[in-house]
């Protein structure tokens, strides 16, 4: 008798750990995109056409969200950086290109537009690589329309920042 009583409670916490995940849910995710569009121009100010534009946010600026990494997941966080991947587009005979960042999080919010502090790409410095053929420069800008960036080979100007919209999600079958 003794042994069943003090089983119980032992019982009834493996049961609440097991069953609490699947009673409450998971936290939502939902995937946002933006359309970031960005002309370039060659060391000659002409239109830069059929340049590989390629971009991702800098590691100084990804270290900055939520307040900072703390030292002890440093290690981490550049991991996964690293494998976060560049988003691409190419010019247009103008020069200009557009690049779609797209970007999933935990976000609980309601309704089909997010709310201003899902914009991501907006006022962050992103690395931005330019390459045609064997020339290949990479340039820092800060995300804001109007912002600029020169390089030896190329400049480029952000033309626009789309705001941030959900991506549907798929109806499960």
């Amino acid at each position: 008798m003794c042994l069943r009583s003090n089983f119980r409670p032992l019982l009834s916490l493996l049961f609440l750990a097991t069953a609490m995940p699947g009673l409450t849910g998971c936290d939502p995710v939902r995937t946002i995109e933006h359309d970031v569009k960005i002309a370039v121009v060659d060391d000659q100010g002409r239109p830069a056409r059929d340049v590989n534009v390629s971009i991702k946010e800098s590691w100084e600026s990804w270290q900055t969200w939520g307040g900072g990494i703390p030292p002890s997941q440093m290690s981490y966080e550049r991991e996964s950086w690293e494998r976060d991947p560049w988003r691409k587009g190419v010019t247009d005979a103008q020069g200009k290109a557009a690049v779609c960042i797209r970007i999933t999080a935990i976000d609980s919010t309601r309704g089909d537009k997010p709310p201003a502090n899902r914009d991501n790409v907006s006022n962050r410095e992103y690395l931005i690589k330019l390459q045609k053929q064997n020339d290949l420069e990479e340039l820092r800008v800060v995300m804001k329309p109007a912002a600029t960036a020169a390089g030896k080979r190329y400049t480029i100007k952000i033309e626009e920042i789309e705001k941030p919209r959900y991506v549907p999600t798929e109806e499960k079958k």
